[in-house]
Parts: structure tokens; C-alpha cells; sequence
């Protein structure tokens, strides 16, 4: 009986993730001469422009368990990128918290 109740959380879950059907996040492509390094120097991704930034106040939890006490904290910004021909994608993830 307790793996039927995880096999149908597991399959309500990919649901909960189509929710935003309308949003669309911006990825950015690397030129092939200017992957991003994994050396934490973060000098790569400057050339992304603001535009491409996903911030904390689009970060937002769907399924209502969870609330934000504050949103000014943490401060999250997202980058990704990819490079064509690469079947890779590229993540700067950056939070800034005052806990």
C-alpha cells in the first residue's frame, strides 16, 4: 500500500509543474569562444545582459505549501545559458541573504 501512495505523488507532481504554461524565461547563447568556465569566477557571465536575469519576485512558489515571510530576502538572481551544438545548458545561481 505505501508504494501505490508514492507512485501517485510522484505522478501528481510533473503536474504541479505545468501550472505556468505562460511564462517564458529567457536563455541566453554563448558564443563557442566564450563558454562559461565552471571556476568560480563569475567574469563569464557578464556579457549576459540584465534582461536575461530571472529574479527572486518570479521565483514563486506554485503549490501554496510554502510562504515567504519576506520578500526581500532571500535575493535570488538566475542566469542560463547554453552554446549551439552543445547539449548543455549553463546556470549562475546567486542568492544574497541577511539571515
Amino acid at each position: 500500500m505505501l508504494l501505490l501512495c508514492a507512485g501517485l505523488v510522484l505522478v501528481a507532481l510533473p503536474a504541479a509543474a505545468l501550472d505556468r504554461t505562460n511564462e517564458v524565461f529567457k536563455i541566453f547563447q554563448f558564443p563557442p569562444d566564450k563558454i562559461p568556465t565552471i571556476d568560480g569566477n563569475t567574469n563569464d557571465w557578464n556579457i549576459v545582459p540584465e534582461s536575461y536575469v530571472i529574479g527572486s519576485d518570479q521565483l514563486v512558489d506554485d503549490t501554496g505549501r510554502h510562504q515567504w515571510t519576506d520578500a526581500s530576502t532571500p535575493k535570488i538572481r538566475v542566469r542560463v545559458g547554453w552554446v549551439k551544438g552543445l547539449n548543455r545548458l549553463y546556470f549562475l545561481y546567486e542568492a544574497d541573504d541577511d539571515y
